[in-house]
Order: structure tokens, then sequence, then C-alpha cells
């Protein structure tokens, strides 16, 4: 089983919509790896990281922050996303996509 750590980071920033996205439509991925968090108001979010500092800038926790704050943050454009090429790796800046805010229960 092959699984997406954080969605498909070879072409997109880790935990965005566009990285889960591309995971599940690859034909050699199994699934995606990722890990949920409850926010200050109780609403499941996924996120990596209990702080929002190393994608965001914000020194954040998850946990301390509503719903509402989480959708106000996005990704620092200075990010980048690995693309495998050839054999070499090649590194390319994101477009500072929007960050995974999904409140699970509404799925």
């Amino acid at each position: 089983m092959i699984l997406a750590h954080r969605g498909l980071v070879t072409e997109y920033q880790e935990n965005t919509i566009e990285a889960l996205d591309a995971a599940i439509l690859n034909p050699f991925c199994n699934g995606v790896e990722f890990d949920v968090f409850l926010t200050k108001d109780n609403k499941v979010v996924l996120f990596h990281d209990e702080n929002m500092k190393r994608l965001t800038g914000v020194d954040r926790m998850i946990n301390d922050m509503t719903y509402a704050d989480l959708k106000t943050i996005q990704v620092l454009p200075e990010i980048e996303v690995k693309r495998l090429a050839n054999l070499g790796v090649d590194w390319i800046e994101s477009d500072n996509p929007e960050l995974v805010w999904k409140d699970l229960e509404s799925l």
C-alpha cells in the first residue's frame, strides 16, 4: 500500500486541497496520510503540525484557535514544493495554495 504523506507533496504544497486531490487521483497512490486536530471551538480539521508556524508563519497552536481564525490563514508564499524530475530533484515555489480547513463533521 502506498500512502501520500500529507498529500501528493511531489507536486503540491502539503496539506492543501490540491495535494490531497492529486493524491486521490494518482493511480500509484492508495490513500493519503494526515493528522487531525480539534480547534478551540471543537471543530475537527486536518493538518500535520500542531503549531502553524512552519507553513504559515503564524506561531499559534491549532487547538488555541477557532475554526474562523484558521480560515483566515494562508500558506507562506516562499514555501517550496519538491518536484521529482528524472533522477534529480527540482525546486519550485508554490502559488500560495489554500490550506485544507475542512470541518470534517460537515463531510
